[in-house]
């Protein structure tokens, strides 16, 4: 898979960017996130995904790796495929789509075109466990230190930095100097409402 592309870019339009790779145009449909960053002229990277279908190649961009898992997330939902899982992300960001289906907020996703309230019910039923982190899940248990919650976020997608402003929230949430509550899994809980948020 063609994980990210980075190069000038060659030409814009609502639905499209043209990169300039090794000398080679690559065509890209970005999320509104990803196509706002783009300037003719300017170098540009993109984390992308490729779609290879019998005629067809298409190569989907995105602002940053969270875009990217919640599309891939997305599109396995039955009846969502990727123009409206773009349709999605674009609309409404990441992290909102992310705090929609942890809350099981259907509603809030038919704010994206195209995106009805069947849908966005299938969505949320379908992925209710899709952004949730157990201790199995990263091989740790309830005595684990901060860098259990840090190493969860980022694999979930979130820079460093986004994950370090969560930690830092979250260990004075919990008043966690004392190490009063130990379980990674609500000190994870605490972090993700907080990035969730922003």
């Amino acid at each position: 898979m063609i994980a990210s592309v980075t190069g000038v870019v060659l030409a814009v339009s609502t639905s499209e960017i043209t990169v300039e790779v090794g000398g080679v145009g690559l065509a890209i449909r970005p999320t509104s996130q990803a196509l706002s960053q783009a300037r003719v002229g300017k170098e540009i990277s993109l984390f992308t995904y490729l779609l290879v279908r019998e005629d067809d190649l298409t190569l989907f961009g995105f602002a940053d790796a969270s875009e990217r898992q919640v599309f891939e997330n997305l599109k396995k939902v039955s009846g969502v495929g990727p123009k409206t899982a773009m349709q999605m992300i674009s609309a409404l960001g990441a992290n909102e789509v992310r705090r929609a289906i942890s809350e099981q907020d259907a509603k809030a996703l038919t704010a994206a075109p195209g995106v009805g309230g069947k849908v966005a019910q299938r969505v949320v039923l379908e992925l209710a466990n899709a952004f949730v982190v157990t201790n199995a899940a990263f091989g740790v248990n309830g005595g684990t230190d901060w860098s259990d919650v840090m190493s969860a976020l980022t694999n979930l997608g979130w820079g460093e930095r986004e994950a370090r402003e969560a930690v830092q929230h979250a260990r004075q949430s919990l008043s966690s100097e004392d190490d009063s509550v130990t379980d990674v899994g609500e000190r994870l809980r605490v972090a993700l409402s907080y990035v969730n948020r922003r």
